[in-house]
């Protein structure tokens, strides 16, 4: 516009000093000239219009909802060439713009994006095997959603975001990125950071996945719990838009007899509940009670640990090879079959010695290995002087290796700042039980308790039993049995 102005200027000069010898050509000229001045200034008021509202009541300007950021943006830079004219924008306006394009610019640090759309899976209701299992469909879902998926935070056996430790310090991210190539992760750290840096807070959703029988494939808005999620389940290190206008819904699919082995039951529930998460909401914190995966389509595939938990366990194996390892979880056990459980268990281990020369032996248990009094399960609350005298019967009848004698976690201790965090972790469930999975997935033999000794069916043990079966049928010659009950 400046540009048009210079011009008309210039042209004004020239046609009066040529205006004596052309006069009545010049001033026709001058005339067109001005009306296509006029044109242009019209031309330009008209676009503006399009991109502007004026609100006659209060004479403000308001930005049009569908106006795309950067037009606005570049609208403003040339209405205005030097910043200090902003002051003409009525001053609420300014401000309003000036968060969305900074909180533009946040997003497209964060994802790459001028929109950021998250599923936050902040807490799974099982320990750490199973939480695993829980993570992963959590992971399918997000990818049908096109949703960054956050990396909760991990510790004490479980995926929450209370815990202390990064994702990363369980599983290993990378890996598992080569079998979910189309979705996005961000750690919580990240995460929280981005809600931290928005100056219009992220608006945010909770969703909750029921199985109940009446009524599947029904949704219905409920009661918000806003101050829960701040004192439980630790929301409070995030910033995120939690006000009264937050929405809670519930969504149930049903029992999963109806769709956990039917193809059609089990697309219609899939169809469904997508329909009812997909939403224009920025962060959906997302929670369920589930117990089996949701989708039929793909082959399960477990969140692989990560590498510094498989070296570690890695050493142990090479330094107790040949092994047999054993896991009794003792938590389901009758109080009254402890001692006797407990030798059978013995005379088990003598006659395999005999048999096979094979002396070390590594014992996994949910009993408190390190004594402190805590059990290795979060659930195992009640430990008895009959849990005491069983171990006994153990320790004074062979040498029993553990994540605790083989120092198996050494490489932590070059982390001295952590000292306290890790210290909490192997008071109880933690990392330790990750280390017993994979000790005991790599023994030569592996043995666990008989019906009434222990637990019938384990997802510990059946994690174990898959991946043994997958290195005997790959001929491995180190696996010398999938599973023997003693």
């Amino acid at each position: 516009m400046l540009h048009i102005y210079n011009c008309f200027i210039r042209y004004i000069i020239h046609y009066i000093n040529y205006i004596r010898k052309k006069r009545i050509r010049s001033i026709i000229l001058f005339i067109f000239i001005a009306l296509v001045f006029t044109f242009l200034t019209f031309w330009n008021y008209e676009n503006v219009e399009k991109l502007l509202d004026l609100n006659k009541e209060n004479n403000r300007l308001i930005i049009k909802e569908e106006t795309d950021p950067k037009v606005i943006y570049k609208l403003f830079s040339k209405l205005n060439n030097d910043k200090k004219n902003l002051y003409n924008i009525p001053k609420d306006l300014n401000n309003d713009y000036s968060k969305v394009d900074y909180d533009t610019k946040i997003n497209q640090k964060f994802c790459g994006s001028n929109t950021c759309k998250f599923l936050f899976f902040y807490r799974s209701p099982e320990q750490e095997t199973r939480a695993n299992f829980h993570f992963k469909t959590m992971i399918e879902l997000a990818e049908k959603l096109n949703r960054t998926m956050v990396l909760t935070n991990v510790g004490q056996s479980r995926i929450g975001s209370c815990q202390q430790f990064p994702y990363n310090f369980y599983y290993n991210v990378d890996l598992f990125q080569e079998h979910a190539p189309n979705v996005k992760f961000m750690s919580q750290a990240d995460f929280q950071q981005w809600t931290h840096e928005r100056r219009n807070k992220p608006d945010t959703s909770h969703i909750y996945i029921d199985t109940v029988k009446k009524n599947p494939n029904t949704f219905e808005f409920v009661e918000p719990f806003i101050e829960r999620l701040i004192t439980q389940e630790c929301l409070n290190k995030f910033q995120l838009k939690m006000d009264d206008n937050m929405i809670f819904k519930s969504v149930n699919i049903g029992p999963k007899k109806l769709w956990e082995t039917n193809k059609i039951a089990n697309s219609n529930m899939t169809s469904y509940l997508i329909s009812q998460l997909n939403t224009s909401t920025e962060v959906i914190l997302i929670n369920h009670d589930l117990r089996s995966h949701l989708f039929l389509n793909r082959k399960e595939i477990l969140l692989p640990y990560a590498n510094h938990l498989i070296k570690a366990a890695n050493k142990v194996a090479n330094e107790l090879n040949p092994y047999i390892g054993i896991h009794w979880r003792m938590e389901r056990t009758v109080t009254k079959s402890l001692i006797r459980c407990a030798n059978k268990l013995v005379k088990w281990i003598d006659s395999t010695k005999k048999t096979t020369n094979i002396t070390n032996v590594y014992f996994a248990t949910d009993y408190p290995i390190d004594y402190m009094g805590k059990a290795q399960s979060a659930t195992f609350h009640e430990i008895t002087k009959e849990h005491h005298e069983a171990v006994k019967v153990l320790n004074s009848s062979m040498h029993l290796d553990t994540w605790k004698s083989t120092n198996s976690l050494e490489y932590i201790d070059k982390f001295p700042e952590l000292n306290e965090m890790l210290q909490k972790e192997f008071r109880g469930a933690g990392v330790q039980g990750i280390i017993d999975k994979l000790i005991l997935v790599l023994s030569d033999y592996f043995v666990t308790g008989p019906e009434g000794c222990c637990r019938a069916r384990s997802s510990f043990t059946g994690r174990i039993v898959r991946a043994r079966t997958e290195m005997m049928k790959a001929g491995n010659p180190n696996i010398k049995n999938i599973m023997s009950h003693w």
